[in-house]
């Protein structure tokens, strides 16, 4: 049996997780928070650089990620006001 998931759909996963990374990185930073972890499961469709990559361009670099690891989590930190980082 072959298994097909849409373009589109996998697209539209992609975004929901750029959003609710970006919606966490406002969570913690009223917090006063300067990192966390984000899970991405395997077999989603899209890489962890290409989530990173995505996040780190719509922030403008304030919020980036420390290098991949093996795992499935992504720690990302979040810049000191009027700093860049990444």
């Amino acid at each position: 049996m072959k298994i097909v998931v849409s373009k589109k759909a996998m697209d539209k996963n992609f975004k929901t997780k750029v959003d609710a990374t970006i919606y966490m990185a406002k969570q913690c930073a009223e917090r006063g928070q300067t990192s966390f972890y984000m899970n991405i499961p395997g077999g989603s469709g899209y890489s962890k650089h290409d989530l990173i990559k995505e996040i780190e361009r719509l922030t403008e670099h304030t919020v980036y990620a420390k290098p991949i690891t093996p795992s499935d989590s992504i720690k990302f930190l979040i810049a000191e006001e009027d700093r860049i980082y990444g």
